[in-house]
């Protein structure tokens, strides 16, 4: 439990911030820190060290007989919001067929145009059999600028790696469940460990399709989305009989 993250804990983002700049990023940190080192951090008062003192005894209180952190009862006790109760075994196949559905809730709970951050980035990947279309023709779509359309395919972007990939759930109240986010990440080792550094898209999918076994077409454009998520570069070519290319490919090495 010590060496878990804070931003784990569902603090507000003020507090979060307060805390990791003064150098407290573990509940380690956070439980050696005394009441008068607390006091003494910019922007932590009094009211913020008893959300954290309930904060800690919710999390000593979720402790199940393997010594790990119960995630259910933890949320039950802070009264944060379940997305995905379990409903039988999560497997690396059910987290991809229900990546749509997430990617949605978590918007819901994260952008006051939800339905527009949603069609940006379902028409950026191309998802629900879409077409996929560019920025501009987005921009035309909503009134937008290019720039302006990029911005909000970014911030949708970091905010689902910061969710999914990161655990990141400082100023949420809402989590995936323990299940969901066990096969989410089996799928991203399963993922990352046929990226060598790179190499052709086809081979990729068909080598995930074979470790998970079944059929990959359906939910190509969705592990498209997991692999940007994971800093997985698709370099696409003007000639369209030639493969893409996945990995990780740092800018330096496209030629313009």
């Amino acid at each position: 439990m010590q060496d878990l993250p804070i931003s784990q804990l569902h603090l507000s983002n003020e507090l979060f911030a307060a805390l990791t700049k003064a150098g407290i990023s573990t509940v380690r940190q956070l439980l050696q820190s005394s009441y008068a080192d607390l006091l003494n951090v910019e922007e932590v008062s009094v009211s913020s060290i008893n959300t954290l003192k309930e904060t800690v005894a919710a999390l000593q209180n979720s402790f199940n007989s393997e010594g790990e952190v119960d995630w259910l009862k933890y949320t039950e006790l802070q009264n944060i919001e379940l997305l995905h109760h379990p409903s039988g075994d999560k497997t690396s196949f059910s987290v991809i067929d229900e990546m749509v559905e997430t990617v949605k809730e978590i918007f819901k709970r994260e952008f006051k145009d939800s339905e527009r951050a949603w069609v940006i980035v379902q028409r950026r990947f191309a998802f629900e059999s879409e077409e996929r279309l560019s920025l501009e023709e987005l921009g035309h779509i909503f009134n937008l600028t290019r720039e302006r359309v990029r911005q909000i395919e970014e911030k949708a972007l970091t905010t689902l790696r910061c969710v999914l990939f990161e655990a990141d759930y400082s100023g949420r109240k809402y989590r995936l469940s323990p299940e969901f986010n066990l096969a989410l990440a089996e799928l991203r080792t399963l993922i990352l460990l046929q990226v060598n550094p790179f190499g052709l898209e086809t081979v990729l999918l068909n080598a995930i399709e074979q470790k998970i076994s079944f059929n990959i077409n359906h939910s190509k454009q969705i592990l498209l989305l997991i692999f940007s998520l994971l800093g997985i570069t698709r370099l696409e070519f003007d000639n369209s009989e030639l493969t893409p290319i996945l990995g990780f490919i740092e800018p330096q090495m496209i030629r313009k």
